[in-house]
């Protein structure tokens, strides 16, 4: 955990010490949650949620995808697919890809971990002094059910700002093996979870206000022979022109960890799709067959047992000359406009104010 800020001189009620005002912390303005929506806007792709991926498969050209129920599924073809899932997900949906067994049981292999994260809010001057640092670790030995707690008004400024005479904290609840914990309504867990806080900050009352959102089966477990799996998942997903895989399951569930692997994934899928139609390698398809310019998804519902195609959505654009000839994209194959599916993992949260 980062040192804590030195303690002393804050705004008198603010709950807050001085130190807290210079986090070492840094994100944007309203918070990461605001990223994702800022990306797929200047993106231009199409974003789907809501909408479950129940197979992937292999066509003479790309990939399929039927998304839905299985009694009325869609489909979606595509030049290349990056599964951003979780591991059980990620390896249901390769169960019927030819040649990828030895990555589908290895990602099988990946256990995960339920949490629940109770966020409160009290009134600054309902803490006994001025919180410092950025919050604490609590030990399994120690028996309690919450196992971190955040001081978010501290760790994030645009929080302070928001609500200046309120205290934020999140709670986090559920280690691996103690699910039981979990099972228990909101109500219950947001008396846990103020309860632990008091025993460790003091604070007086109840909260003000709270929060708790479930995620079952979030947290990934690195266990024993956890690297060797994450090199046959790679060796048998890089077998499959135009598939990659990216998120948590990998190497570590922290924000750069998983960009990281989003970045390799971005390079293969883009190296995929801008290599010469009829060169060897992992531009060709299955079958041996080259890429088709300006294939983009398309969409379709079953007739009769049968896709029926949906309006084409992507296509090649042609650029004006480059003053620099060695990047002119006129001397690359263009890069084609790529919808994208977003998996909502389920997440589900409600807020209360008593």
């Amino acid at each position: 955990m980062p040192p804590a800020p030195r303690p002393g001189g804050g705004a008198p009620g603010d709950g807050t010490s001085a130190g807290a005002t210079a986090s070492i912390f840094t994100t944007v303005s309203g918070g990461l949650g605001a990223v994702p929506e800022a990306v797929a806007a200047v993106s231009g792709a199409k974003v789907q949620t809501g909408a479950m991926v129940r197979e992937l498969a292999r066509t003479p050209a790309g990939w399929r995808l039927t998304v839905g129920s299985a009694h009325s599924p869609a489909y979606l073809e595509a030049d290349a697919v990056v599964l951003a899932l979780p591991a059980g997900p990620a390896s249901r949906l390769l169960a019927g890809v030819e040649g990828a067994a030895d990555a589908q049981a290895a990602l099988a292999g990946i256990s995960y971990a339920s949490m629940a994260v109770v966020t409160l809010a009290y009134p600054s001057a309902a803490f006994p002094a001025p919180l410092t640092g950025s919050g604490y670790l609590v030990p399994a030995v120690d028996g309690h059910p919450v196992k971190a707690v955040t001081y978010s008004s501290l760790k994030w400024p645009h929080l302070r700002s928001a609500e200046p005479g309120m205290i934020v904290v999140r709670c986090s609840i559920g280690r691996i093996g103690e699910e039981e914990v979990l099972h228990r309504d909101d109500a219950d867990l947001a008396a846990l979870a103020a309860a632990g806080l008091a025993g460790a900050t003091g604070v007086r009352g109840r909260p003000a206000s709270h929060r708790v959102t479930r995620w079952g089966g979030a947290l990934p477990q690195y266990t024993v022979g956890h690297l060797g799996r994450v090199e046959r998942i790679r060796a048998g997903v890089g077998r499959q022109p135009g598939l990659a895989g990216c998120g948590a399951p990998y190497d570590g569930i922290g924000i750069p960890a998983c960009i990281a692997t989003a970045r390799t994934a971005a390079d293969q899928i883009l190296a995929h799709l801008c290599a010469p139609r009829g060169a060897a390698g992992p531009a060709r398809t299955a079958d041996g067959a080259g890429l088709a310019p300006g294939r983009g998804w398309r969409t379709g519902r079953r007739r009769g047992g049968t896709a029926a195609p949906g309006p084409r959505m992507g296509s090649a654009a042609a650029a004006p000359p480059s003053p620099h000839p060695e990047k002119d994209p006129q001397k690359v194959p263009p890069v084609r406009q790529i919808s994208a599916i977003r998996i909502d993992k389920g997440a589900t949260s409600r807020a209360v104010a008593p």
